[in-house]
């Protein structure tokens, strides 16, 4: 009776070992990789949307993404890095709420970079992403994220 028990454990434990490896670990605040941490590369995003509800409009030229959240994986598709950005104020720049940050990622020959916000009260999450090259990165490229927005209530 014992002998059909320890087939079905030595069985499962190999399989429950590959799920382990398998799903990805990352904080859900803050960056896995520390900022300025030898062999990291500086991803520059530029978050942008025209949706007044993700980011609306201060006084003047400012505006305030509220926490947007996002992911970095590797060009496999592995997540590198996820997080949550603090209230933040961006500058309005032609009629968009525009924040740009700096995300530390490990090195990877491309990252793809996905943000995502919601209109505060809402449950609703809008995204938005891009990818870019390892080599684009290092030469101090932007990366350009748009964040659609809910459709007008026109």
């Amino acid at each position: 009776m014992t002998r059909p028990l320890l087939t079905l454990a030595a069985l499962a434990a190999p399989v429950l070992a590959l799920a382990a490896c398998a799903a990805p670990t990352a904080p859900q605040s803050g960056h896995s990789t520390p900022s300025g941490a030898p062999g990291t590369v500086a991803l520059t995003v530029e978050i942008s949307t025209d949706h007044g509800g993700l980011a609306p409009h201060g006084d003047g030229d400012t505006c305030t993404w509220h926490a947007p959240e996002y992911t970095v994986r590797d060009g496999a598709g592995t997540v590198v890095d996820v997080g949550e950005l603090p209230d933040t104020e961006g500058r309005v720049r032609d009629d968009l709420c525009v924040l740009t940050v700096s995300l530390p990622a490990p090195p990877a020959d491309v990252y793809d970079v996905e943000i995502a916000a919601t209109v505060p009260g809402d449950r609703t999450e809008y995204t938005g992403g891009d990818m870019i090259s390892r080599t684009d990165a290092e030469a101090g490229h932007a990366l350009q994220v748009y964040v659609d927005g809910p459709p007008s209530r026109y």
